[in-house]
């Protein structure tokens, strides 16, 4: 089992994992990583390390993102679904005015923008005329309109769909996020620290 203390692993049950993200350094120093795929995919992410005070002031600036064209496609309006916009950068700086005081202050921010899933009419009984699984923007245009989908789906292929030209109405997410943290340590012997988050 993982450590109880006060900020890590309180109240766990199988223990924790600790992700701890880089600290800046003293050093000049930087990473760079740029992926391509199909369906137009570019993934990339860079981060820099720069000593702006040498032993007193250095500074980290990190930016990841993750785009991708949609795998599904509304066989009528063109428009795709199950895309991928995601984008998010972070920057620390790190401040040691004496050797048992640091400050270290971090600020980060996200932007994600997806289009939703692509949903299908998968089957339809010929015989009851019942439908079993089906497209959601379906179910507001009767019930005619579900042995249409299914049938759509097996002439354009596995990722086709039917919104009926209500592009609007599926799924869409998006999000926006910002935030920061200042903390403060001063060591006070090899043995004991003071913390402030």
């Amino acid at each position: 089992r993982g450590p109880q203390g006060t900020l890590f692993g309180r109240n766990t049950i199988g223990g924790a994992v600790n992700l701890v993200s880089a600290m800046p350094t003293n050093d000049l120093s930087g990473r760079a990583k740029v992926t391509f795929g199909r369906f137009d995919q570019l993934t990339g992410s860079a981060a820099v390390n720069l000593p702006l005070v040498q032993d007193i002031q250095p500074a980290r600036v990190s930016f990841a993102m993750n785009r991708r064209s949609g795998f599904s496609r509304d066989y009528v309006t063109g428009h795709r679904f199950d895309n991928e916009d995601n984008m998010g950068a972070r920057a620390v700086f790190r401040w040691t005015p004496s050797e048992p005081l640091e400050f270290i202050l971090s600020a980060d921010w996200s932007n994600q923008d997806i289009e939703g899933n692509g949903t299908q009419c998968l089957l339809v009984n010929p015989a009851a005329g019942a439908l079993f699984l089906f497209d959601r923007a379906s179910v507001a245009q009767g019930f005619g309109t579900f042995r249409a989908a299914c049938l759509a789906t097996t002439v354009n292929g596995p990722r086709a769909v039917n919104t009926g030209g209500r592009t609007a109405q599926f799924s869409e997410d998006g999000a926006e996020q910002t935030g920061g943290s200042l903390t403060a340590t001063w060591s006070v012997n090899d043995s004991l620290s003071l913390k402030s988050i």
